[in-house]
This record gives structure tokens, sequence and C-alpha cells, in this order.
């Protein structure tokens, strides 16, 4: 379930390693995709803890993205707001019915991390009009 820590070290970019999960993952499914870290300016302040969860959430949404949505796009931003680190990832796929309470494993697995941060997040679906994660974790 965690990522080594040792991946997350002084001499390791977080913004480094995002880019290179997103290179990797957008050639499996062949999508685009576009990040943003917005008004983040100094990563070495947060976390490891934080860090490695917003991977490891960003890994799983993406794998739901690759077996499920046929996004031809993929937004993923990191921005701060008040004393919160957002994260939202967003794709044009197929979408689903969010309001449909069976979630999957994936959707578990980022509850479970989201909850271990004492953050929020949210999904925000229909059918047709792709999918957004928002997570919202206290700084």
């Amino acid at each position: 379930h965690n990522l080594k820590t040792s991946l997350f070290n002084v001499n390791t970019s977080f913004i480094k390693l995002v880019e290179q999960l997103l290179a990797k993952q957008s050639k499996i499914s062949n999508f685009e995709w576009k990040l943003n870290f917005n008004n983040i300016n100094n990563w070495e302040n947060i976390s490891n803890k934080i860090k490695i969860n917003c991977y490891r959430i960003l890994q799983e949404s993406i794998q739901n993205i690759n077996k499920y949505a046929k996004a031809t796009k993929v937004e993923v931003e990191f921005f701060k707001k008040d004393e919160n680190l957002v994260l939202t990832i967003k794709d044009n796929g197929l979408g689903y019915n969010s309001k449909i309470k069976n979630k999957g494993i994936g959707q578990k697995n980022i509850l479970s991390r989201v909850k271990s941060l004492n953050g929020k997040v949210e999904f925000i679906s229909n059918i047709g009009s792709g999918t957004e994660v928002k997570v919202s974790i206290p700084m």
C-alpha cells in the first residue's frame, strides 16, 4: 500500500515523479495530459506522508481511467486553498453514475488514503461527461 519513502527523499522532485507517472500511463491508454502545480512553490515543506498518498491516489485514479474511462484527455492539478492541499484529477472519458453507492476497490482505496490524512474526497461524474476526483487534505 505504501510507496517507498525513499522515493520521496530530498533529492527526488515530487513534480518529476508525477510527470513520469503521467507520461508513462498516457502511453498505455493513449491520452493527452496536462499537469498544473498552481501556487505551491515548496514541495520540500509538505510531508512525505501527504506526497506518498497523493501519488498513490493519482496512481489509482489513472488506473481507473485506463481500465474504464476511455479518456483522451486527463488534467491533474495541485493547488493550495486556505490551509489545504487540493488535488483534482479530471478526465473526458465515459463517466459513470456517481450517485450509485457501490464503490469499486479503486475508490475504496482512495477513500481510505484520504481518510488517513483527515481529508475529504469527492467523486463527480455523470455518464457521458467524464469524471473528476477532488481531494482536499489539511497541510
